[in-house]
């Protein structure tokens, strides 16, 4: 949890954030300041957090989410319920030794069966300062 975070005036010209639907900009920006967001974008978001806090019904929030989904902005895990601010590293990078090393500590939080676990090690890897998941295998067709 965090009391503080940064919310740039750009966001209002941003292609990403100018697609995504009016519930969806709300969702947004409930994302970049709500009391459950951390330091490196990443956290637990259950439908009754955003549909207390933001008075929505599940399904309001569950479309919601499809939008943001849709759109690149930030990416939900249904079964942990986990929820990644896709550039939020980029727009907010640790500005100390001590602020990455709390980032790189809630990395740990992340479930292993969160869908989007690997993809946000690959992305974030160089802000955080840690090493990047291998690879996974192309799967290949077998011959007829």
């Amino acid at each position: 949890m965090r009391d503080y975070g940064k919310v740039y005036t750009a966001i209002w010209e941003s292609a990403t954030f100018r697609a995504l639907t009016e519930d969806g900009r709300t969702l947004a920006l409930y994302l970049l300041t709500c009391p459950h967001g951390t330091i490196n974008g990443t956290f637990r978001m259950p439908d009754g957090y955003a549909c207390e806090d933001l008075q929505w019904p599940s399904e309001r929030v569950c479309e919601g989410f499809r939008n943001l989904s849709e759109n690149r902005f930030a990416t939900r895990c249904e079964t942990s319920k986990w929820v990644w601010v896709e550039k939020y590293l980029e727009w907010n990078p640790p500005e100390n030794p001590n602020q990455r090393k709390a980032a790189q500590k809630l990395v740990d939080k992340i479930p292993t069966e969160c869908a989007w676990k690997s993809m946000f090690m690959r992305v974030c890897a160089k802000s955080l300062g840690i090493d990047p998941p291998p690879e996974e295998p192309k799967k290949t067709e077998p011959l007829p």
